[in-house]
């Protein structure tokens, strides 16, 4: 028997003397934190016996992780210790990006040392025929390794296959796969469900975030069933691996799945007779929906802005009636195709959910205030002109209508309460908030406790053993550094993106701190990260075209967003809930690089900017939290957004099922002008499972957005304690 030890220097010998007797060569040394467990004198070993063959040569020597540092050596008669020394010396952190080997190899002679561990699934070893590969660690990417010797005919020198415990492998069952699904019941993920294979006995349970794991084959039919919510449902297995699966409480749904022709959808608009099809209307009638009314406005009147053409805002500043003083109210509008007069009242009358309302009238100098009606429970707008208002309001329909439907009578609750729901009330900000202590982080306030930058970086040598398995720990430190040292921070947050068990809620989290650093390489690499990773959500494909953006390759990010609104980017997927935010991306991407683009496949409609007095968009990190975000206008009103299941059930549901968490909200009109506070309640997360990774809320803010003069700015909240109304930031326009 031969032992081991003579298995591996036979080994090495064969390998290196099948090598050419070149006088250069180059060593690609893994510095990553995953290496920081080789056996330095497995590898070492290989260097000697190449350094015996051929002892006087050239060595180009990269060093690689994230980034890439090159050294030269010069060996001479075999003597390599200051390239020992060098490398007995290195510190391992950071995760590995292969790629960026390519086109910095300078040499014939390649060895890599690598265990194959790295932050994209997708990325490649750029070798050639006959170059090594060797690996010292147990803990390596046998798969990826094994791989990179066929595709690019080198080989692999693994040290690891001669351990015992790595030398045996499971096999798997080529007919079944393995289902992952979430089992959400009124939106919150439910543990203790009971998921099994109709007829089968291949049973199992949701674990305390709601989640299961299955083996079944495509054609196979999941029931899903909970005694104490009485909820039952049976879904099809089809080729995805993924599934979620929402039910409601005290719900029977026995049924499978039918899937039916979808016919072309007839396009309703409201009419003073009601809805009607607008195809089949003598006259042209002019529609909103709640989708295009700018939801952070706390005055309806700046909800039709530039909406409809021939309806403007008339009227003094002179305070009158009940009128607002200092701005235009929806009461006078001046619709043009009315008939006004000279003399008499010009404005248009205004019927909410069929009800007219009392009227202001310019010839007696009487205002109506309107700014009661709540824009955030408009369902639809249509203004009404001619043959087609009086037809039905006569003589008061003689300077057009406006007519507004609430979301409550949409919902079929009746006027009255309809009306009640419309109204604007108790929405004067008292000026109250929360004052909160920053929370103290342990391993931060350690190194914020040393004197200099050094010592700071040792200690976080020492202590990230410690803290890694904590979720928010990478985050943190990156943070913290970030200010001193933009590269070694990188390096340190890469660590996180090559974790085995990084989460998406971890991911997304760096993703906003690298936008909110303008770290655009980091945010270009997690975006890419989380598009191989979780591709099921439509988040990530927004995501990754804003990297785009801001790595410059704008003509990948007009595709992206061309690809997201009709669809292709994922045929299983529906982009509907980003469709809102990418129009007005796309838009202002072509006003500021079009003439550096290929505008061929561009709809005629995203040509034309839009121009805002601001906009605001919001990400957040975890789809979980919920939270209200207050917006404070120039006069003192509030306007409050919620993230929550029992204030936004449905729109829970459409993130919860297609993977977005970002919102956008649109400013323009009259009366905006001033200060704008912005506050956040937040409100804890919908599941009961406990971790320690808190909440990242960013807010992006566009001035003159769609104008040359454009600006940005952004900020970042950290959420972990339920809170009443934290001040986030507060702006002028």
């Amino acid at each position: 028997m031969i032992c081991t030890k003579t298995k591996i220097t036979l080994f090495i010998v064969f390998i290196v003397s099948s090598y050419s007797l070149l006088a250069q060569t180059t060593l690609c040394w893994d510095t990553s934190q995953s290496m920081s467990q080789r056996n330095l004198e497995k590898d070492f070993s290989v260097l000697e016996h190449i350094f015996k063959k051929n002892p006087d040569q050239e060595v180009q020597l990269l060093l690689f992780d994230i980034e890439i540092t090159e050294k030269t050596y010069r060996i001479v008669e075999g003597n390599w210790q200051q390239l020992k020394n060098d490398l007995s010396n290195q510190v391992y952190d950071g995760g590995n990006v292969y790629a960026h080997l390519k086109n910095r190899i300078k040499h014939e002679n390649v060895f890599v040392f690598t265990d194959g561990r790295g932050i994209l699934q997708s990325d490649n070893l750029p070798l050639k025929p006959m170059n090594v590969i060797i690996n010292s660690s147990a803990d390596r990417n046998i798969d990826f390794l094994n791989r990179t010797a066929l595709l690019t005919k080198s080989r692999l020198m693994d040290f690891a296959s001669m351990l015992p415990k790595n030398r045996t492998q499971t096999a798997s069952n080529p007919d079944s796969k393995t289902i992952n699904g979430t089992i959400y019941i009124d939106n919150q993920p439910m543990p203790n469900v009971r998921v099994a294979v109709k007829g089968s006995e291949n049973i199992t349970s949701t674990d305390d975030d709601g989640n299961f794991t299955l083996n079944a084959q495509v054609g196979d039919s999941i029931l899903v069933s909970n005694v104490a919510n009485k909820t039952y449902k049976i879904i099809p297995v089809r080729s995805e691996t993924t599934t979620k699966v929402f039910l409601e409480s005290n719900v029977y749904s026995l049924d499978e799945v039918v899937v039916v022709e979808k016919r072309r959808k007839e396009k309703l608009v409201n009419t003073a007779l009601g809805e009607q099809n607008k195809d089949k209307l003598g006259y042209d009638v002019q529609s909103i929906g709640d989708e295009e009314i700018t939801e952070i406005n706390t005055n309806v009147s700046d909800a039709i802005v530039g909406k409809f053409a021939g309806v403007t805002q008339s009227g003094n500043d002179e305070a009158g009636g009940g009128r607002v003083s200092g701005r235009n109210d929806l009461s006078q509008v001046v619709i043009r195709g009315g008939s006004q007069s000279l003399l008499g009242n010009n404005y248009g009358l205004i019927v909410m959910d069929g009800v007219p309302l009392r009227q202001s009238n310019s010839g007696r100098g009487e205002y109506v205030d309107t700014s009661w009606i709540n824009p955030s429970n408009i369902a639809d707008i249509t203004v009404l002109k001619g043959l087609a208002a009086t037809n039905r309001y006569g003589t008061l329909g003689a300077n057009g209508v406006i007519l507004i439907t609430t979301k409550n009578a949409v919902a079929g609750k009746g006027a009255n309460k309809s009306n009640d729901q419309a109204r604007l009330k108790n929405n004067f900000f008292d000026g109250k908030l929360n004052i909160k202590s920053k929370a103290s982080i342990a391993y931060i306030q350690e190194l914020a406790s040393l004197s200099n930058f050094k010592d700071a970086h040792s200690a976080y040598l020492r202590q990230h053993s410690k803290y890694s398995d904590v979720a928010p720990y990478y985050l943190d430190v990156y943070n913290f550094f970030r200010p001193g040292n933009a590269k070694l921070a990188i390096r340190i947050a890469s660590n996180m993106m090559e974790r085995d068990t990084v989460t998406y809620e971890q991911l997304r989290a760096l993703f906003l701190k690298a936008c909110k650093n303008k770290d655009y390489k980091l945010q270009h690499l997690v975006a890419k990260k989380i598009l191989e990773d979780f591709p099921e959500k439509i988040q990530s494909y927004y995501d990754i075209a804003l990297a785009h953006i801001n790595s410059g390759e704008y003509q990948f990010a007009l595709n992206t967003f061309l690809s997201i609104l009709n669809g292709s980017a994922n045929l299983k997927l529906k982009f509907e809930g980003l469709h809102k935010r990418v129009k007005t991306e796309l838009k202002d991407l072509i006003r500021k690089h079009g003439m550096d683009l290929d505008l061929s496949q561009v709809p005629h409609v995203y040509l034309n900017s839009t121009k805002y007095n601001a906009r605001l968009v919001f990400d957040w990190s975890d789809q979980d939290a919920e939270f209200d975000i207050q917006f404070v206008n120039p006069q003192n009103r509030f306007f409050e957004w919620e993230h929550t299941n029992l204030g936004n059930n449905e729109r829970i549901e459409d993130e919860l099922r297609n993977g977005y968490l970002s919102e956008q909200f649109l400013l323009t009109g009259d009366g905006i002008e001033g200060k704008w506070i912005v506050n956040i309640s937040y409100r804890g997360k919908r599941t009961n499972v406990k971790d320690d990774m808190p909440t990242f809320i960013k807010c992006r803010l566009d001035y003159n957005y769609g104008s040359p003069n454009s600006r940005s700015e952004e900020y970042e909240l950290r959420l972990t304690d339920v809170s009443d109304r934290q001040f986030f930031f507060d702006f002028k326009i």
